[in-house]
């Protein structure tokens, strides 16, 4: 049985920004879960455990996130706010494209309720502070 390497924004200066995208890729992932596809996020995965891996730059994360990529089934791509800018969803996308993985676009109207209310509280997108 293999799984969906799913792929959403993370990096951002707000650590309330980072938790709110790390929740809603966790909530992708049991929406999924709950429908008996297996799909694993290194967002929601690896939340827990970055602040432990303060000397790990951006490049040490692509090397983690590759070994998950190469045993996935395909990659899905949630276009939450953020994601155009991702530079490491643009690495994801680019890997799969050259590996031959099939890649899904989960467009961003259908993910709006996997976004927590307390992030859109007076901000137009979780980007803002």
């Amino acid at each position: 049985m293999s799984f969906w390497y799913l792929a959403t924004p993370y990096a951002h200066p707000s650590d309330l920004v980072r938790e709110a995208r790390a929740e809603a890729a966790g909530r992708i992932v049991a929406h999924y879960l709950l429908r008996g596809l297996p799909v694993f996020s290194p967002i929601a995965h690896g939340h827990a455990f970055h602040p432990h891996l303060s000397s790990w730059g951006h490049n040490d994360w692509l090397e983690y996130d590759r070994h998950f990529l190469e045993v996935s089934c395909g990659l899905m791509v949630a276009e939450l706010p953020g994601w155009v800018e991702s530079k490491g969803m643009a690495w994801e996308i680019e890997w799969a494209e050259q590996h031959k993985h099939p890649v899904v676009h989960l467009v961003e109207g259908l993910l709006a309720s996997f976004l927590p209310s307390r992030l859109l509280e007076g901000c137009a997108k979780p980007e803002c502070d």
